[in-house]
């Protein structure tokens, strides 16, 4: 975690529902963070054929992200990857097919490498 702010959006972290940063809770935030100079997540721009688990996935609308799923777990078959595994919040999943969460053509994929 990387403390600051109370609702600040140059920080990620949570300790409470009142105390914690915007980019902990709010999708498009959390990726405008990861990618600024003040994330301390080491992150790169990724791709369906090359996430693993513990990656994000957010899903757009427009260019706005606006929900996040961690990958945990990759089905593969006898020619290459099948199918991504996520888990989210909001409506409750727990290792569910990404297919049948949402269309995969309206998601950026994002790699954490690991901290900075």
């Amino acid at each position: 975690m990387h403390y600051g702010e109370i609702y600040g959006t140059n920080c990620w972290f949570y300790l409470s529902d009142g105390n914690r940063s915007s980019s902990w809770t709010k999708a498009n935030i959390f990726k405008n963070y990861i990618y600024s100079n003040n994330s301390t997540i080491d992150v790169t721009s990724s791709n369906w054929s090359s996430v693993s688990n513990g990656d994000i996935i957010q899903l757009l609308s427009g260019d706005s992200a606006y929900h996040s799923l961690i990958i945990t777990g990759i089905e593969y078959r006898s020619y290459g990857r099948y199918e991504i595994y996520v888990c989210a919040h909001t409506a409750n999943r727990r290792h569910v097919a990404l297919s049948a969460y949402y269309p995969i053509n309206v998601a950026t994929y994002h790699h954490i490498i690991g901290n900075k």
